[in-house]
């Protein structure tokens, strides 16, 4: 719920964690701006955790992903595993997407995906479905890679970091 006190605990250098208090973050002693409290158009009904797959050339990763309140009317997508927010990007916390009824875009942001098919790090962006119930999700992530460790071959090179875009399937619904 927007404005509500919760408290963070993230792993990425070290542990850091928040606790946010409307739209200000505490942490390591500074106070940040953080994607939690702020209005957003998010039901009650869209917030939590969902049992995903993440597939792309036959394999399917099976994650977790979170959906939280972000800022400015944003909502937030985090993932257990296979998809991190980059530190550079919108929110450090999660990939932050906007829904509209039951439209669900992710706009263009860094981040690294970790999918059997190899490790990537670039360019996201995402859309899709989110049932207002949380009953269903459906997203298809376009992932322009600047730099890639795979178990696959790509093909020939056509995006700007020498690897061409990557197409990712997610399918879920809530726990």
């Amino acid at each position: 719920m927007p404005n509500m006190a919760s408290l963070r605990l993230r792993s990425s250098v070290g542990l850091v964690a928040f606790l946010c208090l409307g739209s200000l973050a505490v942490g390591a002693g500074a106070v940040v701006g953080a994607g939690c409290g702020g209005s957003t158009s998010a039901s009650a009904g869209i917030l939590g955790s969902y049992t995903v797959g993440i597939s792309k050339d036959g394999l399917t990763d099976p994650d977790v992903m979170s959906i939280d309140t972000g800022s400015n009317g944003t909502i937030l997508l985090m993932f257990a595993t296979g998809i991190k927010s980059a530190a550079d990007g919108p929110s450090p916390l999660g990939l932050r997407a906007k829904l509209n009824g039951t439209q669900l875009t992710v706009e263009d942001q860094p981040a690294e995906i970790n999918h059997a098919t190899g490790v990537a790090t670039g360019r996201l962006r995402a859309t899709g479905t989110l049932a207002p119930d949380g009953s269903d999700v459906k997203l298809t992530i376009s992932f322009a890679p600047t730099s890639f460790t795979g178990h696959v071959d790509l093909g020939s090179a056509v995006g700007d970091g020498g690897f061409p875009t990557l197409t990712y399937e997610l399918t879920g619904s809530k726990q």
